[in-house]
This record gives structure tokens, sequence and C-alpha cells, in this order.
């Protein structure tokens, strides 16, 4: 499937960071694990991003309620 393709709403244009988590990648003898880090955003930064893509669906096709 290609992800990028599907019609999304941003609400945050900065950058996230990601953290490495070395030591725990050689505690565990393989995959190299990051961290994102939402909670450096600030308020409502982080979260759900499956919310973008229902806004910008519901956008779409002039939906005038949206719950979720």
């Amino acid at each position: 499937m290609n992800l990028t393709s599907i019609t999304r709403r941003n609400y945050f244009n900065g950058t996230i960071a990601i953290e490495d988590l070395r030591n725990l990648s050689k505690l565990l003898n393989g995959p190299d694990i990051y961290k994102k880090r939402d909670e450096q955003l600030g308020l409502a930064g982080g979260g759900n991003k499956k919310i973008g893509i229902l806004i910008a669906d519901a956008l779409k096709n002039d939906a005038d309620t949206l719950i979720t």
C-alpha cells in the first residue's frame, strides 16, 4: 500500500525528535531501536496521527459532524 497517496491534514509543521536507543539495541543484540519524542512538541503536538486522515476525508466528503 502506498501511504503517500492518502490525503492528510497536518496540524504540526515542526520537526519531531527521534532518539537512538543504542543501549537497548545492544542489550537485545538486535535491531536498531529508536523512540519518537512526541512529549517534546508541546501542547497538542503529539498523539494520534490518524486524526489528520479522518479529518481530511470528512472535509472531502462535506461532512458536518465528526465523532472520534
